[in-house]
């Protein structure tokens, strides 16, 4: 059995944030699994992170984006089908048409966010903060709303 998941490893030290510092983390060799994923876990707490750096870390497979700081982000037409974003600020971020199908938002801070023709089908929005939110054209087959704040929210008729 020919092992290259090793080979193919890059250190986590080597991951720049968005002001171009190295994350103080130890290579995945040396930590075990818990600790790896706690580590990653961090990484994005209360982190201020642009919409392209979500993008990028999503696409290299990351889905762990709990209490991220993407105030304001650019994310028009993203896909983040199973993203977990609970507890993210996402007020004033542009999710138009934006795939959040599955995906846990739960306790996210959405204020001012245009989520317009966005998929939200099956996704966790309870206890989210979805005032003054425009979700004319969204999808939302099965989302969990429970106790989500939709005061002044914009919704078709």
């Amino acid at each position: 059995m020919k092992h290259t998941f090793l080979a193919s490893m890059q250190p986590l030290g080597t991951i720049k944030n968005k002001k171009g510092h190295h994350l103080n983390t130890p290579p995945l060799w040396e930590t075990s699994r818990a600790q790896h994923c706690q580590a990653k876990r961090y990484s994005w707490a209360m982190k201020n992170m642009t919409g392209q750096e979500l993008l990028a870390a999503y696409a290299a497979g990351e889905r762990n984006f709990d209490r991220a700081d993407l105030n304001g982000a650019d994310l028009n037409g993203a896909d983040l089908r199973e993203a977990d974003l609970s507890g993210a600020n996402l007020s004033g971020a542009n999710l138009h048409g934006a795939n959040l199908s599955y995906a846990d938002l739960s306790r996210a801070n959405l204020s001012r966010a245009d989520l317009g023709g966005a998929n939200l089908r099956e996704a966790n929005l309870s206890r989210a903060n979805l005032r003054e939110v425009d979700l004319i054209g969204a999808h939302l087959r099965d989302a969990d709303l429970r106790r989500a704040d939709l005061r002044g929210a914009k919704m078709e008729s």
